[in-house]
């Protein structure tokens, strides 16, 4: 009696192991820019400090000397793992400042781009004209 399927478990274990992309959470942040969504804008910001605090360990983890009494695949991948849970629980608090000024920034392009296309709509020279006659 098989209690796991082997389909089920490797997609599960290949999809924890690939890293968030950076293209993902650009692209979270332009949907959530268009949407006026402060929240979403937050989520983002949360997510990319994340990303670096992630990057910042797997880099710190690499300066350390390692023995080769415990060295294998699965150490690897629970430090991994690690280290990615650790930094989602770090920028779930305070973090170390780049989701404040993420979303500081993002909230401020985010009211230029308003009013960029709020003056836009009121300038005649943008606005376009179709004759319906058919006259020149």
């Amino acid at each position: 009696m098989e209690l796991f399927n082997s389909s089920q478990i490797l997609p599960a274990i290949s999809s924890r192991m690939k890293p968030s992309k950076p293209e993902g959470i650009a692209g979270r942040a332009e949907a959530a820019m268009t949407h006026k969504s402060g929240n979403d804008l937050e989520s983002v910001a949360k997510d990319f400090e994340s990303l670096i605090i992630q990057k910042m360990m797997e880099s710190m983890r690499k300066t350390v000397t390692k023995s080769n009494l415990l060295e294998s695949f699965s150490s690897d991948m629970y430090e991994s793992m690690l280290d990615e849970e650790l930094s989602k629980e770090i920028a779930k608090g305070p973090g170390i400042g780049i989701k404040d000024m993420m979303l500081k920034e993002l909230t401020r392009i985010q009211k230029t781009a308003e009013q960029q296309a709020k003056t836009a709509l009121r300038k005649p020279e943008n606005l376009i004209t179709i004759d319906l006659r058919g006259e020149k």
